[in-house]
């Protein structure tokens, strides 16, 4: 769930962006480096936050700000961790994690990562997620689709309206790579 934060740190105010809850397992799911501090505590404990290196530079900058605390009107964020950017051929593009909120106002919206075993019918699960989201929703809704895609596919092979960012085009890289085949015959 992206969202943006209004902040106040001493006597300047920031816009966080690209804030997004996340769940204490997402270092299962991808390879986070962390910099400084401890981003299991920006994941595990309301009102912490895990910060982009870039960010970090942004607001302060320098990356030394564990502990450093960013006032809303409602809460005081203690900043845990700093972590390094990620790499632009990912389909993620965050620069604040926090953890999920025991309750949100608003109905969230978001990614859900899972891990199958490695002989996991995957085309028995799509059709099991799709049944099972028939069940909450009127025939109207038969047109969706449920394609699961592992998590290093996403970049080149996910098209959801919903990406955190444009993902790159495996027909670009091919029709690059057959540029560059051609052109050394």
């Amino acid at each position: 769930h992206q969202f943006s934060l209004r902040v106040t740190s001493g006597n300047n105010d920031f816009n966080l962006q690209e804030v997004y809850f996340a769940s204490s397992n997402l270092t299962e799911f991808i390879n986070m480096e962390v910099l400084l501090g401890d981003l299991d505590s920006a994941l595990n404990t309301p009102n912490k936050l895990a910060i982009s290196e870039s960010e970090a530079l942004r607001l302060f900058a320098n990356i030394n700000v564990i502990g450093r605390r960013l006032i809303t009107k409602e809460h005081t964020y203690t900043i845990t961790a700093v972590f390094k950017d990620l790499p632009k051929q990912t389909h993620l593009q965050f620069k604040v994690l926090t953890a999920i909120p025991k309750s949100i106002n608003t109905p969230p919206h978001g990614y859900i990562y899972i891990k199958t075993a490695a002989n996991t019918n995957i085309t028995s699960l799509e059709q099991k997620f799709f049944d099972a989201y028939l069940q909450t929703k009127s025939a109207e809704h038969k047109t969706v689709k449920y394609k699961l895609l592992n998590i290093s596919d996403i970049y080149l092979y996910g098209n959801s309206v919903y990406e955190m960012k444009p993902s790159g085009s495996i027909t670009a890289v091919t029709i690059a790579s057959t540029l560059i085949f051609i052109i050394l015959l």
